[in-house]
């Protein structure tokens, strides 16, 4: 299992393309939990691969398992179909906005 706080807007890695803990992709469910104390964070998960960088960049291929959804205070969604992905070619990650006070959201993350 993997566990994530993120409290920033940047893009995070969950699984980096070739982790040798990311067991070859095969992901069995991921729990999103929205931790602040505002309203809802908008929230893209996806698997993005490295055509143009190996950081997030405009120009990779994006495939998008979430996008620009809202996760009220104290909602977790979680996510069990479908999941499994080739670790060797593509990252799995996860980029927040702001929350509705302008601050960084806050999120806690658990893949297994």
């Amino acid at each position: 299992m993997k566990y994530f706080n993120i409290t920033t807007t940047t893009t995070t890695n969950l699984i980096a393309k070739g982790d040798a803990d990311a067991h070859k992709g095969v992901v069995k469910q991921i729990t999103i939990c929205n931790v602040d104390d505002q309203t809802a964070n908008n929230v893209d998960l996806f698997l993005e691969d490295a055509a143009a960088s190996a950081s997030t960049n405009a120009s990779n291929n994006k495939y998008h398992i979430l996008k620009n959804v809202d996760i009220p205070v104290g909602a977790t969604i979680l996510l069990d179909n479908n999941l499994n992905f080739d670790a060797s070619a593509l990252n799995l990650r996860i980029t927040t906005t702001n929350a509705a006070d302008s601050g960084a959201g806050k999120l806690t993350v658990i893949i297994k």
